[in-house]
Order: structure tokens, then sequence, then C-alpha cells
């Protein structure tokens, strides 16, 4: 019997809890999710390098059966055409699912190659904190009728990198990996502003 693979690909800049609890949400109907981050973010500079963001993934995810890395090193930034290929060889034979937030799902239609990613994997779309399901069902209209998604929310839906980042740099606590805190603490990562 194929496993069911999820796939939640994103800058991770840096993972937080809000990721991690979706992942985990998401392997109550999955075997697997690999957390597969991007070396060159789309529409993002200014980000912490591809090292330091995997390797807080691997902190991250290092204690909980079922969350692991995937790295595509020699692929700049990630395309439907380029990397679903080099995914659907890695992981042959099994089923596929993308994970994505509600905020990436609102672009889906718009992707270069949406008709053929439609067809080879399923949606799981975490519900962030200004949306519903009655925009979802909006945006699946646009789809191809081939699209298939489920939906997750867990009570991390409000959590974002952007913020982390800015109340890092503001000096104040933040809520993360105890794992992830530390490294960012021991390399001086968003530098806190004084």
């Amino acid at each position: 019997m194929p496993k069911k693979v999820g796939i939640l690909s994103g800058t991770f800049d840096p993972v937080h809890n809000g990721h991690v609890a979706f992942a985990q949400a998401a392997l109550e109907s999955l075997d697997i999710v690999y957390f597969l981050p991007e070396k060159t973010p789309w529409r993002k500079t200014g980000c912490a390098s591809y090292e330091d963001r995997v390797e807080m993934l691997e902190l991250a995810t290092e204690d909980t059966k079922g969350l692991h890395v995937l790295k595509i090193q020699d692929q700049e930034q990630f395309t439907v055409a380029d990397t679903l290929p080099r995914l659907q060889k890695v992981f042959i034979g099994e089923e596929l699912y993308m994970l994505m937030g509600s905020d990436l799902f609102g672009h889906l239609p718009s992707w270069p190659g949406v008709e053929e990613l439609s067809e080879a994997v399923q949606f799981i779309v975490g519900l962030r904190e200004k949306s519903d399901e009655a925009d979802l069902i909006e945006i699946a209209k646009k789809l191809p009728p081939s699209a298939h998604y489920t939906t997750i929310q867990t009570n991390e839906a409000h959590t974002s990198s952007s913020k982390i980042r800015q109340t890092i740099a503001e000096g104040k606590q933040v809520d993360l990996p105890s794992a992830v805190l530390q490294y960012i603490q021991a390399k001086d990562l968003y530098h806190p502003v004084y």
C-alpha cells in the first residue's frame, strides 16, 4: 500500500510552532511529512541563510516522529515544472500531498503548472487567522477540476515568521521550539534593535 507523503515547502525564516502544529495535525491522515525549505525564496530578501534555516528545521523536527526535512540544494527556487518531477522521482509510487497555508492557497490558481500539480497531488490547507472555509470554496472554483483539498485548523493559525522576526528584532520574548530559539540566540539571527 502506498505511503501518504506530505510536503510542506516554504522559507521557514524561522520555522515556528505554527508550522510544526500544522505538520503534526496533517500526520493524523498522512504517514510522514517533509519540510522542504526553498534555497532562494521568491520575492523575499534578507533571509537567514539556507544552512541556518535547514538547521532550525532539523532542530524543530528532531523529536517528532513522522516529521523530517527534505533538501533540494541544487535548485534555487521551486517551480511545478522543475520540482514536481523531482518529488515524484524521490517518492515513486507514493501518494503526494502538498501542505500550504490558506494565504498561499489563494495564489494557487495563478501558478504556472497548476493543472499538472492538481493531477499529481492532493492539497492540505492550513486555515490562517483571517480565512475560513467559504474563502477556500471561492478559490477552489478557480482551480482545475482535478484539484482536491482538505483543511486543517490549529491553535497556531495566528503565528507568522515575519511577526516572529519583528518580535526578536524588538528584543521581546517569542514562542518558538526551544532548540530553535537557542539556535537563533547562539547565531545572533534577526538582530534585536536596541
